[in-house]
């Protein structure tokens, strides 16, 4: 067996991708991080690398899965916090919650994607991840992951509150154009992509790193238009969404392992996450809850 510090320091720093945040996490120095995460790896043979600027085993290891699964169940059964993340568009509600209870601890929130968050589900280093845009999601195996809706909101063209666009009413291609778009890489969102090709948008720049989103990360300039909703802008006042339809809504919903369902803190997260959504659907017309 491996020790739980240990583990859990392996798997924090693949979820968090730094020795600062795991430290600050398990109220430690880096160098004991380090030492932890290498007395992980040591039985199993086995080495990180750092890929797109995340860190990943260089290969999968059976073992280390069985471990993982003993792992996560003796976290549930220790009452200890909940590993949950969630999308970009997503965040601000996870935020909401956290900022409330300690019975969980949240990622970096700025993911965008389906690939990794599912990864890291299926390896058990993640409990559940809260998603924003469900039309992209692959088709999910209901043997390995369960997935419940709990809002839907447009999604929508967002700018600095004092950015020129503001006020003139529906855009078209033409008024965008001068304006710089950031979004994501092609390929993260195919279905989405398809939807909004034909609103003739001129072709965006594609921020980095790429498996994180937000104007915050690009060093674009305030005049650079993104993506947003509802939900993703609880948080950040100065940037407000433009006079414009995209025909595209984002969804958001919950995502865990089908067999940590019954466990009683996966009930109490979305219990709560079911009644932050009503609330912001009583407070915004934007919101609508999923039936």
């Amino acid at each position: 067996m491996v020790p739980v510090d240990a583990l859990d320091a392996l798997d924090l720093l693949i979820w968090l991708g730094t020795g600062t945040e795991v430290a600050r996490h398990c109220r430690c120095n880096q160098s004991t991080i380090s030492r932890r995460v290498h007395q992980a790896l040591g039985p199993f043979g086995l080495k990180l690398n750092r890929r797109q600027g995340e860190w990943a085993l260089r290969e999968e290891s059976q073992l280390l899965a069985l471990e993982r699964q003993v792992h996560q169940l003796h976290r549930f059964l220790k009452g200890r916090q909940l590993r949950i993340d969630a999308s970009y568009l997503a965040g601000p509600l996870l935020q909401i919650l956290t900022s409330k209870s300690q019975t969980w601890i949240h990622g970096r929130l700025k993911t965008i994607g389906s690939q990794r968050p599912l990864e890291l589900l299926r390896q058990r280093v993640l409990d559940a991840w809260i998603t924003g845009m469900d039309q992209d999601l692959p088709g999910l195996d209901p043997q390995t992951f369960t997935r419940i809706g709990l809002l839907r909101t447009p999604l929508r063209l967002v700018a600095a509150d004092d950015h020129p666009l503001h006020g003139q009413g529906e855009l078209s291609g033409t008024d965008l154009a001068p304006f710089p778009r950031l979004a994501p890489r092609p390929g993260l969102y195919p279905r989405t992509e398809h939807q909004i090709k034909p609103l003739g948008l001129k072709p965006a720049m594609h921020v980095a790193p790429p498996n994180h989103y937000g104007p915050e990360l690009t060093g674009a300039t305030p005049l650079a238009l993104h993506y947003g909703t509802a939900i993703s802008l609880l948080n950040s006042p100065r940037q407000q969404p433009l006079d414009d339809s995209l025909n595209v809504d984002s969804q958001v919903s919950l995502v865990v392992r089908t067999d940590l369902l019954e466990q009683p803190a996966v009930a109490l997260l979305l219990d709560q996450l079911q009644a932050q959504s009503r609330l912001l659907a009583s407070r915004s017309d934007a919101v609508t809850l999923v039936a």
